[in-house]
């Protein structure tokens, strides 16, 4: 999981102008093939002929406006959330915690049944591994 750790995942709103973005250049496509056919049959002038330079210029307008949307969403740092911020990275941190914490309680309790002579050989090293453990879980946790 710390592979997602510095992973740059598009926003949902990125997304969707980015999907956006592709069905109007799609679609830009097709008009201008359209523009290519009747240029093609020589209907380059009349109603139909305007109508279609205006729908063309309308599509070009849309994407350039859209391309703008997207690098403004980029500069403004919403484009992207970082891998630690998603919903998989919690759930895996949040499950790293609970075996941390498991593994502590079965310390805990293994010190306790082995006698106090056995707890006591250990404590220095336990309670250092303690704070190390809990010093972690609060950078993980980010109440440090």
């Amino acid at each position: 999981m710390d592979a997602l750790k510095d992973v740059k995942i598009p926003t949902q709103e990125y997304k969707y102008i980015q999907s956006d973005i592709s069905k109007a250049e799609t679609e830009l496509g097709k008009l201008l093939e359209k523009q290519a056919q009747m240029q093609r049959e020589g209907k380059s002038s009349g109603a139909a002929w305007d109508t279609l330079n205006q729908k063309i210029q309308a599509s070009k307008d849309y994407v350039k406006e859209a391309q703008n949307e997207l690098q403004s969403l980029v500069e403004s740092g919403k484009a992207f959330t970082l891998g630690t911020e998603t919903e998989k990275y919690k759930e895996w941190e949040t499950n790293a915690i609970n075996t941390v914490i498991r593994a502590l309680n079965s310390l805990h309790l293994t010190l306790n049944c082995n006698g106090e002579d056995f707890a006591h050989a250990f404590i220095p090293d336990v309670l250092s591994e303690l704070g190390r453990l809990g010093y972690n879980v609060e950078i993980v946790l980010g109440t440090n």
